[in-house]
This record gives C-alpha cells, sequence and structure tokens, in this order.
C-alpha cells in the first residue's frame, strides 16, 4: 500500500511492497516541503509552472536529499501525453537537472542501470511505477488520459521484456494519487471512444460522464501478466491540500512528480 511518510518537513509516500524489496529509493511527492511560493507552493518541480529555475532546482535537491538518490543523475522527461518509453543508460544520467536532454516527446520511462533516479511529472495524471524484482530493473509512466487509452502501461511491460528480459509475473505495479473518477469528467465523444475500446464498465454517469482511468489502468496491467498492483486510491482533486491538482486548482499549480532509483 501506499504510506505517507515525513522526513525534514517534507511530505511524501512510499510504496511498502517496494520498500520490502530492498531494491530502491522512490517516493511519489506532495505539495509539502519545498521553497517555492504562490500558487506552486511548495514543493512545486515544474520548471513550465510560475517558478523559478532556483527554486525547482533547490526542491529536487530537497527530495534527493530526503529519500536518498543522487540529485546530479536525476533523469527527467518530456512529456507530451503519447505513450511512448525511453530506455535511460549511463550516458542519460542527469539529463534535465545537469546537462540538456534530448530526451523528447516521452511519458515513460525504464532503466536496469543502478543509481540512476527516473523522474515523472504529475499534477492529476496517473503515475504508475514498475519494479522487476528479479531482473532488478524499474519503470515509470504518466498515464494521462491519452497515455492511458493508449496503453502506456503496456508499452512499458512490453519494453522491459525485450530490453530486460522481464516476466510479468516478477513486476510488481504501483498506481499512485491521480484525478479519481469523482472528479474526471470528460465529454461525450472521449467517454464513448473509452466505452468502445475498454468497456462501458469504466464509465459512470454523474450529471455528465466520469471516467475510472485508474481501474482500467490497473486491467490493463493484469492483462499483460501483473500479478501485483497496488492502487493508491487517492483523489489528487479531493486532497489539493496535500497534492497538485491541475483541475482542482485551475490550473493554477505547480507539479509532482514520482522518482525511483535501483539501488546500487
Amino acid at each position: 500500500m501506499f504510506v505517507y511518510k515525513e522526513n525534514n518537513n517534507v511530505k511524501y509516500l512510499v510504496i511498502e511492497e517496494f520498500e520490502k524489496t530492498n531494491l530502491v529509493n522512490h517516493c511519489f511527492s506532495t505539495r509539502i516541503g519545498g521553497v517555492s511560493v504562490g500558487e506552486v507552493a511548495s514543493l512545486n518541480f515544474g520548471f513550465k509552472r510560475k517558478d523559478t529555475k532556483e527554486n525547482v532546482l533547490e526542491n529536487f535537491k530537497i527530495i534527493s536529499k530526503t529519500i536518498g538518490v543522487d540529485y546530479s543523475k536525476l533523469t527527467l522527461t518530456d512529456q507530451v501525453h503519447k505513450a511512448d518509453v525511453y530506455v535511460v543508460t549511463e550516458a542519460d544520467a542527469g539529463k534535465g537537472i545537469t546537462v540538456a536532454s534530448d530526451i523528447k516527446e516521452i511519458d515513460a520511462l525504464v532503466t536496469n542501470v543502478p543509481n540512476i533516479p527516473l523522474v515523472t511529472f504529475h499534477a492529476d495524471c496517473i503515475p504508475v511505477f514498475f519494479l522487476d524484482t528479479a531482473t532488478k530493473s524499474i519503470g515509470l509512466a504518466h498515464s494521462g488520459w491519452k497515455g492511458t487509452y493508449e496503453n502506456i502501461s503496456k508499452n512499458v511491460i512490453d519494453k522491459m521484456k525485450v530490453e530486460f528480459g522481464s516476466n510479468p509475473n516478477d513486476i510488481i505495479c504501483g498506481i499512485g494519487p491521480s484525478i479519481l473518477t469523482c472528479h474526471f469528467e470528460v465529454g461525450e465523444d472521449v467517454a464513448n471512444d473509452f466505452e468502445e475500446r475498454y468497456g462501458k464498465e469504466y464509465i459512470k454517469m454523474y450529471n455528465k460522464p466520469h471516467i475510472d482511468l485508474t481501474s482500467i489502468v490497473e486491467a490493463q496491467l493484469r492483462n499483460c501478466g501483473v500479478k501485483t498492483v497496488i492502487q493508491s486510491n487517492i483523489c489528487t482533486y479531493c486532497n489539493k491540500n496535500i497534492f497538485y491538482s491541475y483541475r482542482g486548482d485551475n490550473h493554477k499549480t505547480g507539479s509532482l512528480i514520482s522518482i525511483m532509483a535501483l539501488k546500487g
């Protein structure tokens, strides 16, 4: 299960099942414990938000120290709500933080190289964590509604199978805090597309249709053969005091991160 931790005034979540393996350092951030101010207060990681680069970099240093990963090797994505997966190697360490990045139009990262922290950005979109305990490889995905529709989670599993020889039975997955069904209202066209591809059981009718994205992601993972899927069941919109929420904050908000590194 996802559990809250607090260290040096920084609040974050970890997955207990990941912690028990002793294979990774990881977390999903909250908005609590950083140096940013105003609408992005306080632990904002978004360079494209209403914040200074200096504040964002300091927040990355704070979270790196808090969970015990190497700040200088943080590797970031250039997310565009697609479903492509990038294999991170030693040559990519630090891209987006300490060196310029050529990782473009990518919404998921995988690696089997120790001590390279992978990072994906979120502010309602679903964070998906992947840990293969047999091959000692990891992945992170930013599964927004477009990425979920295009099944980015399957793409991550497929990439891990090809690159690392992963067996889905050995992969533990976590689905972190995101906007849940209660607040994910969509138009009829999007609802119809999802119903056609994934079934009407994931469409919930309020005044307008809402989509149960996290249940779709879990089904996608289980259809790939993943046996252990941990749901946070935490809604970012409902908990705006703890998390940034793009919809809940009327687009005036910061960015959360998923971060994970294999231990050396």
